[in-house]
């Protein structure tokens, strides 16, 4: 769910991000930015270095050819420092949009939080956490093509714009009209004939709960030693209208970051860095309904009512045809690094290994889905298609990756390195 971008020309799926050196996983393989439900990364006041490496970047960096986007969060300090944060955004002062039918519908949204740094012992043992939450309820104008009052009752206009009772009407059909919210609009017409169908204007709410944390020690272990420890999680949940303004998807990412890293200094030419860490990101995504349905109305016995597709023009009206998708993606990644300085000689080799867990399900249209060419053919219960998937697997991927890396940066020249 993060913000995409390219770099280099490159595909926004080469993009690796490493937090305190331990990737910063996305939710599948396909998805790689790291993002919650708010579509931010929250916790800016965690963050004390940031960089994107382009092309030319060291040979200890790798796995994907794009950009290295690179953070290091904040440590504490032998002085305690804090700080407290609330941003509030709403719809006070807004004004009404096309479909808002001449009022605002309401928009609340808070961002919140605060870090706290400090030693628990001082010049040897160091304590810094970060706490952001977001939460928002934005009511979204919504407007969609219903099958007006007589239509619910099996009525269509016919060529002279008379309502009359569609040929063939199947009456099982008739509760289905229940999956479209009534129309409170006007009457489309067509060569000023009515066409069965109004239009409904909604405002429904996209609702958005989101918490993100961060909590970093730092040990200097002896002069030549330093430990420190990291655990990064955010966990959000959101309901996100669909065009049937009676249905929406819920959405539940969960994200997580755990490093360990040790820094000894050899000599003063040469420092030995070692990482370990894990991180984990998965994502549910289901159908949730605004109103209340009967069991009657769902293509699966006991699951929400699936979809319906009109072809003509007529919202599609329904849950969300991807419910019951979900993904978990495990990480875990150790390294070792030396760094040599010997002269004009920058020296750098290490090793890699990550061995990666991807569980999901991710196959749709679990709750069944039809589609009719008309609103008449719908009445009639006349199918165009119907798919369905009763029978879903979970599926799983185990991958171990590996590199090692040697390389020298000789300077040559002050401004020619080799």
């Amino acid at each position: 769910d993060g913000n995409s971008f390219s770099v280099a020309g490159r595909r926004p799926q080469d993009n690796l991000y490493l937090l305190n050196g331990i990737e910063y996983t996305g939710t599948s393989q396909l998805a790689v930015t790291p993002g919650g439900v708010s579509g931010y990364l929250l916790g800016i006041d965690a963050v004390r270095e940031f960089n994107l490496l382009t092309d030319t970047y060291g040979a200890e960096y790798g796995k994907r050819a794009g950009g290295q986007v690179v953070i290091v969060t904040q440590s504490g300090t032998n002085a305690l420092h804090g700080s407290l944060f609330e941003f509030l955004r709403n719809s006070a002062l807004d004004a009404p949009g096309i479909f808002d039918q001449g009022t605002v519908p309401p928009f609340r949204r808070n961002q919140f939080g605060g870090a706290l740094g400090g030693p628990l012992k001082k010049d040897r043992l160091f304590l810094f956490g970060n706490y952001e939450g977001f939460r928002q309820s934005l009511a979204v104008s919504n407007v969609s093509v219903v099958p007006d009052e007589q239509a619910r009752l099996g009525l269509l206009p016919n060529a002279s714009g008379v309502y009359t009772q569609v040929p063939n009407l199947n009456k099982a059909m008739l509760p289905f009209t229940a999956l479209w919210p009534q129309a409170n609009g006007p009457e489309l017409l067509v060569n000023g004939l009515p066409t069965g169908t109004k239009l409904a204007y909604y405002n429904p709410k996209n609702a958005i709960h989101e918490d993100f944390g961060t909590l970093r020690t730092d040990y200097n272990l002896r002069d030549r030693d330093r430990l420190s420890a990291a655990y990064t999680i955010d966990d959000g949940n959101s309901v996100i209208p669909l065009p049937d303004p009676l249905f929406a998807s819920a959405f539940q990412l969960n994200a997580q970051v755990a490093s360990l890293e040790e820094t000894h200094v050899v000599s003063p030419n040469i420092l030995n860095t070692f990482r370990a860490g894990f991180s984990r990101a998965g994502f549910n995504y289901d159908s949730a309904t605004l109103a209340t349905f009967p069991s009657s109305l769902s293509f699966v016995a006991g699951a929400q009512p699936g979809g319906i597709t009109i072809n003509s023009g007529v919202t599609a009206a329904g849950g969300n045809v991807n419910a019951g998708v979900w993904n978990r993606r495990n990480l875990f990644t150790y390294t070792d690094g030396v760094e040599i300085t010997k002269g004009i000689h920058q020296i750098s080799a290490g090793v890699w290994l990550q061995r990666v867990q991807d569980n999901e399900d991710i196959a749709s249209r679990r709750l069944g889905t039809a589609a009719f060419n008309t609103l008449t053919t719908f009445l009639q219960g006349t199918l165009t298609n119907f798919q369905v998937v009763p029978n879903h697997n979970e599926l799983g991927w185990r991958s171990l990756f590996g590199a090692w890396y040697i390389q020298d940066a000789i300077k040559l020249r002050h401004n020619f390195t080799l």
